[in-house]
Parts: structure tokens; C-alpha cells; sequence
């Protein structure tokens, strides 16, 4: 829900120090980064931040989530006013399929310095499958989102490929679009630790 609006209010901010707060709106902004933040007490809000304020736009909206920036520009992604308090994001880019059973294992591991995880993974009881890969908190699924474009027939493979030129970039050629690609948010993370952990739940594609 943060991660997919135009505004958000932040209650009983009386309740909390100006240094929690601005530590908060780091943690949103870590998930959202174009959102329009408002600080409220006792769910007072001015009635002009929530009505007839056009700032909704499905598309624009979808696009500010931080995990879709970061998929999209990997190398400048970290935000100096996020930083500030440990909170880092990195994408874990792999072309080698997940045994789905041992990723499960490792998942519920995983330590609380995650705050988010999203994206497409490749495991290798369904090798033709995409699928999306979402952890928020205690919570973990995994969605089948339709086959990878290298898995299609060659008349709708042609027809994916023209539609995105972006696939022909990233290309293997032996493993077209296959591969794992997700976004970890989190505070104070140890990164190699946990690349490590999801290196070891993955197998070789026979």
C-alpha cells in the first residue's frame, strides 16, 4: 500500500520524536519516493490533501515504488536522505534457477533488516516459468506472472521481442530472458551475507 500511492499520512505523529519521525519518512521513502508525505494528529487532515488533489496517476503511481526504480537504475538508486539511517537497496541478478524448496528454507530465515523483497525468479520446477517473488515482513508468495519470452513459441517470441526491444539487451544465448532478477530493501543489511545464502539455494538448468 505504501509503495503504491500519491499520498500518505502519517497519525498520532504527537506521538513520536521529530527524529523518529524523519526516521519514518526515511523508511517510506525507502519504499516510496514520490509520495506526498502529511504528518496528522488524531486523524486531522486538512480535507485539501485528500480531496480533488488529481495526484493520482495509476502509471506514475506503479513507476515511484522504490523496487521498480531500483530494478530500472541499479547504480544510483540509494538516496542520501534514506542512507542516512542504514537503509540501502541492491538487486540480486541471477542466471541460474532456485531450488524452490531450499529458497522457502532460507526465507524464513531471513533477519528482520529486510524490509522488502520483490521480483522475478526463476526456479527449476517450473523452468518455463516467471514468476514474482514478493517478502514484506513475515510475508512471502510467489505468483506465476506467464512463461519467459524464451519459452514461448517462436511466432509470439518474435512478437515479445519487437514489442520490448529492452529483452534483446539482456539476451543470453542459450537462456534468453531466464533468470532471477529481485529487489532487497532493508536497514543495516548485510549484503554479502544474504547473496550468499540465496547462491547457496541455487542449482545448475540441465
Amino acid at each position: 500500500q505504501i509503495e503504491f500511492c500519491s499520498t500518505l499520512i502519517l497519525n498520532k505523529a504527537d506521538k513520536v520524536t521529530p527524529e523518529q519521525m524523519s526516521e519514518l519518512k526515511a523508511i517510506v521513502r525507502s519504499l516510496q519516493k514520490e509520495a506526498v508525505i502529511v504528518e496528522a494528529t488524531r486523524g486531522d487532515v486538512p480535507m485539501s490533501e485528500l480531496l480533488d488533489t488529481n495526484r493520482f496517476d495509476f502509471e506514475k503511481a506503479y513507476n515511484s515504488a522504490a523496487w521498480v526504480d531500483a530494478m530500472e537504475h541499479p547504480e544510483e538508486h540509494d538516496d542520501p536522505e534514506v542512507l542516512e539511517y542504514g537503509i540501502t537497496t541492491f538487486v540480486y541478478d541471477r542466471r541460474k534457477p532456485f531450488d524452490i524448496e531450499a529458497l522457502g528454507e532460507f526465507a524464513r530465515t531471513w533477519p528482520k533488516s529486510i524490509i522488502r523483497a520483490k521480483g522475478i525468479l526463476w526456479t527449476t520446477h517450473d523452468p518455463d516459468e516467471r514468476y514474482l517473488f514478493e517478502q514484506a515482513g513475515s510475508q512471502i508468495s510467489l505468483t506465476e506472472t506467464g512463461p519467459f519470452v524464451a519459452a514461448m513459441d517462436e511466432e509470439d517470441r518474435a512478437k515479445e521481442l519487437a514489442a520490448s526491444p529492452e529483452l534483446e539487451a539482456d539476451w543470453d544465448a542459450e537462456l534468453g530472458d531466464r533468470g532471477t532478477r529481485i529487489c532487497f530493501i532493508g536497514r543495516q543489511m548485510d549484503r554479502s551475507a544474504l547473496e550468499a545464502g540465496l547462491d547457496a539455494c541455487l542449482t545448475e538448468w540441465k
